[in-house]
């Protein structure tokens, strides 16, 4: 999160301020929670496969996050070996966070972040995530090893997948 805030353009925290007024505080407040619940379970689900753990949220709110993970994991077929979820990374007394893949894709080590998301998005509005996703690598580099590349997987609420991949 430090990352994506200290990286994020002025023009998208305008664009982020613009919607906040368009649709009011209160309601963007209210996507933003759904948004973020839906991203969680996503993830839990997500890591859950990846660890080769079952997991079933037979609630409501459990059952679209768990469609958007499979429709992720539909996509992963490039993606060979893992090496660990959640990993935690940091980079001297920088900056850290963590990661939600590390493994090997397309023969390459890498690292992969999963996104939910309302609508597509297009490549030049990604940009604070490709800064991310290069934080980690550089943290992976120093405590680990060398990362190749990044992915950046996203699924969108009607089961749509973008996947963006960085060298």
């Amino acid at each position: 999160t430090k990352i994506l805030s200290a990286t994020q353009s002025d023009e998208k925290k305008k664009s982020l301020d613009a919607w906040r007024e368009r649709v009011g505080y209160q309601e963007a407040a209210r996507i933003t929670a759904q948004a973020a619940r839906r991203g969680t379970e996503m993830h839990y689900v997500l890591e859950q496969y990846l660890n080769g753990v079952g997991y079933l949220n037979l609630s409501k709110d459990g059952s679209l996050p768990r469609m958007m993970a499979h429709t992720i994991v539909d996509n992963l077929d490039q993606f060979s070996r893992v090496y660990g979820t959640e990993v935690s990374l940091h980079y001297e007394d920088q900056w850290a966070g963590s990661s939600d893949a590390v493994g090997v894709y397309n023969d390459k080590p890498t690292i992969i972040d999963f996104k939910q998301s309302n609508k597509p998005k297009r490549e030049e509005w990604i940009e604070d995530y490709y800064y991310q996703i290069a934080a980690y690598a550089l943290a992976h580099k120093k405590n680990f090893g060398d990362i190749k590349q990044g992915l950046i997987c996203f699924c969108k609420k009607d089961l749509l997948y973008q996947g963006f991949l960085v060298n």
